[in-house]
């Protein structure tokens, strides 16, 4: 919930099991049928489904001139691999089943990066003014691909000379099932998904 309490619930039937409440809680992820990482917004910790921690070597990354002011804000989790994006554009990855420090990216500020999600070896950054980044988990300096979302619904939108204001913030989503779909969110009401092969909003 937006006041940081995190539910499991009991599927098909949605019924709560348990759930407690966290002050410092950026992102909560689902790992497997027993356990979920939560990425506080100082390292993260994998749970089971009573809220004990588990796992607990899970380092934190070595930023230059970390401060109080450079948190984790956002997080995303598959296949073992765990990627937090920090308040001062930093990417860290870490493998969950080592004890190694996080590997470590940092993104010029000026590219304002408001959400990260990954998909297999893929890592997409969401940034600016409504643009994402593909990135490769292998070579993370690496951009594959750069998509402008905001540029396609402006002329979507033109036809009813309608225009919108896209410097908001946004989320993304991915689809386990179909990896190259990404959703997307504005704060301010567009939403739609994105083709990675086709580079079609």
């Amino acid at each position: 919930s937006s006041k940081g309490k995190i539910f499991i619930h009991q599927m098909p039937s949605f019924e709560v099991i348990c759930s407690r409440a966290f002050s410092n809680a950026a992102s909560c992820m689902i790992q497997d049928n027993d356990h979920f990482i939560i990425l506080h917004t100082k390292r993260p910790f994998i749970y089971n489904t009573a809220f004990s921690v588990t796992t607990g070597f899970l380092k934190r990354p070595s930023i230059q001139n970390y401060n109080k002011s450079q948190i984790f804000v956002s997080g995303s989790y598959c296949n073992n691999v765990l990627v937090g994006l920090t308040s001062s554009n930093a990417l860290c990855l870490w493998d969950v089943r080592s004890e190694e420090s996080p590997h470590l990216l940092t993104l010029p500020n000026n590219l304002n990066v408001q959400d990260v999600i990954i998909n297999n070896n893929v890592v997409v950054i969401g940034h600016g003014k409504g643009f994402i980044s593909e990135l490769d988990v292998r070579n993370m300096k690496q951009r594959m691909n750069q998509f402008d979302i905001s540029s396609q619904i402006i002329t979507s939108q033109a036809k009813n000379n309608q225009s919108r204001s896209f410097i908001s913030q946004f989320s993304l989503a991915k689809n386990d099932y179909e990896p190259w779909i990404i959703g997307f969110q504005y704060d301010n009401g567009p939403a739609g998904i994105v083709d990675l092969m086709s580079r079609k909003v």
